[in-house]
């Protein structure tokens, strides 16, 4: 009696899905004066966005980010009196950690990037309405980070990390998929 697995040649037909639509999918990429190249991918699914951001070409850390919405928009305490009352604050974001590790010396730069891609979508998703937003148009985002850890040894250059901020964020309002 054999055990060998049956032949499932005949059986099995693999189409390519490359020209449809089931998942809008967007991606946009950038040379960085220094360093390797970044990648921002965003897709669209019925109940969150995943947006990867790249230099290896990997999805690497996998971190949760939920944005909540706070009455932002109400009148302002008695004791801000010179304080706008239209002016909404910024949303709130908590992170959960999905899969995987940043390198320790970037935790809290994985932190600020998914916070960052977090509060940028929410903002696009509420616009600019005077109206209090539904929280139900705010899905989780799944960011996925594999960044590239600075050359030296040296410490974190602030500047260097700014520029890499600023073009992730240019690249992320090229990939709107949501």
């Amino acid at each position: 009696m054999s055990l060998a697995p049956p032949s499932l040649h005949g059986l099995v037909k693999v189409k390519e899905l490359s020209n449809t639509n089931l998942i809008p999918t967007l991606s946009a990429s950038a040379s960085l004066p220094q360093g390797r190249d970044i990648t921002v991918t965003c897709q669209s699914y019925a109940d969150r966005l995943l947006v990867s951001v790249t230099q290896y070409g990997k999805m690497g850390c996998l971190i949760q980010a939920q944005t909540h919405i706070g009455s932002s928009y109400a009148e302002p305490v008695p004791w801000q009196d010179d304080a706008p009352s239209s002016a909404p604050l910024q949303p709130t974001v908590s992170l959960v950690p999905l899969f995987g590790t940043p390198p320790p010396e970037l935790q809290d730069v994985y932190s600020l990037y998914a916070t960052h891609i977090a509060t940028r979508i929410s903002q696009d998703l509420i616009g600019p309405s005077a109206d209090l937003p539904s929280q139900s148009r705010l899905k989780p985002i799944i960011v996925a980070l594999a960044l590239e850890r600075s050359p030296t040894k040296e410490e974190w250059d602030m500047s260097t990390e700014r520029v890499r901020l600023d073009q992730v964020m240019q690249l992320l309002a090229q990939c709107r998929v949501w």
